[in-house]
């Protein structure tokens, strides 16, 4: 942190950082920055990196600089934010830079938290039963950006991928049948995505949507698709089965179309749900779903590796509302699926109280048995840390 007050971008870092804690709320950071590296056009592909990246490290250890302080400790993260954006900019930056060096090696601190996140972490090691290593490398991971990773759309693609990431000089790996990009490079404008020989899809995630298991020609609902990440390696991966993708945004449902038409995928299908009680049922389906996925909304917590900034925005008013939301959308799609199918509930975060606390009330009030429940990617692989909680509808 010390070498980012004694270059000579440090001057325009400051501004731009005095421009962050002018804002009322703390906006979503990735976004704002592209918005704010437009407003000067002298900003290079280079300097947008280096102020990005160093924007992005003052966010990540913010919180446990607070925690250092006697008068600022446990404090809850939004109050914390607000803390941190009345500092002057020269202030922040320099008391960052000597708390980089004296920064406790595990713990909290090494992940950017505050003891305010002590509680939900010692349940989250308790649940998953991690070993004090896996508990240190999740920790550790917190602020270190997690890897670009690609997910093959169809197994013939491979080689072509292979030949074109060499020819740009892009160091890569394979980790079974997911691609790991080894290198800092912006693959937007390749092939690779252009012609969906490939979708951007994080690891953890891919392993989420390999463990739910599919049969035949099922009829498959993933009712929160958002951009259809799943629902489209589900047809990939199942191309006999049926899938149905919405969003209350409707316009995700275009890029849905968008995405499957580019990956050659006839088999995703996007259809209208508004979040309520009805839905009208494709012909195809009969009387219900095989298989209904609700990748829910949730605090993300488990992508705080590309999102910092998503560490200040969460509250116990937050999970609670969020955890409400979480019961009434499967309240409301449950009935839609079949006696004896399966109900996969997901979501991108660690917390408990998004996670097992809501599956544990879903089966006190729902006809449902659950036959899984795991964390998926972090800390066992260098990926987003998600939850799933795979559960079948009695007969």
């Amino acid at each position: 942190m010390q070498e980012l007050l004694q270059s000579p971008r440090t001057p325009h870092l400051l501004r731009i950082w005095a421009d962050l804690s002018q804002q009322k709320e703390l906006p979503q950071l990735d976004r704002w920055l592209v918005a704010r590296m437009k407003q000067d056009k002298r900003f290079g592909s280079r300097d947008r990196r280096w102020y990005s990246e160093a924007v992005f490290s003052a966010v990540r250890w913010a919180m446990p600089l607070l925690d250092s302080r006697d008068e600022s400790q446990n404090l809850a993260p939004k109050a914390a934010w607000n803390v941190v954006r009345a500092l002057p900019p020269e202030q922040l930056f320099s008391e960052l830079g000597k708390f980089a060096e004296t920064l406790p090696a595990g713990g909290l601190a090494s992940a950017g938290l505050s003891g305010w996140f002590e509680k939900s972490l010692a349940r989250r090691v308790e649940l998953s039963r991690w070993s004090d290593e896996q508990k240190e490398t999740f920790l550790k991971a917190q602020n270190r950006r997690a890897p670009l990773w690609l997910r093959l759309n169809k197994p013939g693609h491979k080689a072509r991928v292979e030949a074109k990431l060499n020819e740009l000089a892009v160091a890569f790996s394979w980790h079974g049948s997911s691609l790991k990009i080894e290198t800092d490079k912006n693959l937007q404008q390749t092939p690779i995505l252009e012609e969906g020989w490939a979708e951007v899809q994080d690891y953890g995630s891919q392993l989420l949507g390999e463990k739910i298991p599919v049969e035949g020609a099922a009829q498959i609902w993933d009712c929160c698709a958002g951009g259809g990440g799943k629902s489209l390696q589900l047809a990939a991966l199942y191309p006999k089965a049926q899938i149905y993708a919405s969003d209350i945004r409707a316009y995700k449902s275009t890029e849905v179309s968008r995405r499957a038409l580019r990956a050659k995928l006839p088999n995703v299908t996007p259809i209208t749900w508004n979040g309520g009680r009805q839905l009208d049922l494709p012909r195809s389906v009969g009387k219900g779903f095989d298989i209904i996925v609700v990748d829910a909304p949730c605090s993300g917590s488990g992508t705080w590796r590309r999102s910092p900034d998503g560490r200040f925005r969460v509250s116990e008013d937050m999970i609670n509302d969020l955890q409400i939301l979480q019961l009434s959308i499967v309240e409301k799609v449950l009935p839609f699926l079949k006696p004896g199918g399966q109900l996969i509930y997901a979501t991108c975060s660690w917390f408990p109280e998004e996670n097992e606390d809501v599956t544990a009330k879903l089966r006190e009030s729902l006809p449902l048995t659950l036959e899984e429940e795991t964390i998926c990617g972090l800390p066992d692989a260098d990926s987003d840390c998600l939850f799933l909680s795979r559960m079948r509808k009695s007969r």
